[in-house]
């Protein structure tokens, strides 16, 4: 029988519920599918047959060590979904910029390199922004992550001048659709459409966040499966496994805008 690690981080040792789900789903199968802490020393890790990425929810704080993990499994011969080299391209944000050379809307952004200076108040001005969005390049669950505006950057030079000494930062101006409307998450599984929460709606009822689960709208659909063939994925070894997008009004509204002068 085939044996998988599902990895996971120290505060999720047996997973979470939803991951959780996998183990039946796999054993019936004939996939045994077993919780792994991805820095646990007591991991075996090549007696697996291949270890699925799940809730590695510290890998923004020790992404050296996280992308050492993943060499360390290649070289032992275990495959990795989604494969290694993904992983490396995805785990820093500047992949918005391969993403946006293939004609693949996203949110403008300043990128400010670690160890540069680097003027919030100035920077805004010279974009025309008045709110943004100040964050770590590599970052999850908005870690180190905070607003910021015209009338407040100069109070808030110092935490910028304290994250550029540890990491690449990028600025992006606040898109208010994404507070008050939300943005749909686009789950593709082997590049087929398979759902998209809503996430970060205000005053949505539970229900009524299950109920958009199943009700997306169609053109963030397509442009989701279009910019997933835009980008040429054929250089990640392995393939593909599993791939997330977020949808909102800007890119809607960029997309209209492209199509009219676009064939």
């Amino acid at each position: 029988m085939t044996r998988i690690a599902l990895a996971t981080y120290s505060k999720l040792p047996t997973l979470n519920d939803d991951d959780r789900l996998l183990v039946p789903a796999l054993a019936a199968l004939d996939v045994t599918a077993v919780p792994a802490v991805w820095d646990a020393r007591a991991v075996c890790w090549d007696e697996f047959q291949g270890v699925l990425i799940r809730s590695c929810w510290d890998y923004h704080l020790r992404p050296g060590e996280f992308l050492d993990w993943i060499d360390q499994l290649e070289r032992a011969g275990v495959a990795v979904w989604n494969p290694g080299n993904l992983l490396r391209w995805n785990h820093h944000k500047r992949y918005l910029r391969d993403l946006a050379a293939r004609d693949v809307a996203t949110v403008p952004t300043r990128w400010l390199p670690r160890g540069e200076a680097a003027d919030l108040l100035a920077l805004l001005a010279d974009a025309g922004w008045r709110e943004a969005v100040v964050k770590p390049a590599v970052s999850a669950s908005a870690f180190g992550t905070w607003r910021t505006s015209t009338g407040t950057a100069t109070g808030e030079q110092s935490r910028l001048d304290a994250l550029l000494r540890i990491a690449d930062v990028m600025v992006q101006p606040l898109l208010p659709d994404v507070a008050d409307a939300g943005e749909w998450s686009l789950v593709f599984l082997g590049r087929r459409f398979s759902h998209a929460p809503l996430r970060g709606q205000r005053h949505q009822p539970p229900h009524a966040q299950l109920d958009r689960l199943f009700h997306q709208p169609a053109l963030a659909i397509t442009l989701g499966q279009r910019d997933g063939q835009r980008h040429d994925r054929s250089s990640f070894r392995g393939g593909v496994r599993f791939s997330r997008g977020r949808r909102h009004r800007y890119h809607e509204h960029h997309a209209r805008k492209r199509d009219r002068t676009h064939p």
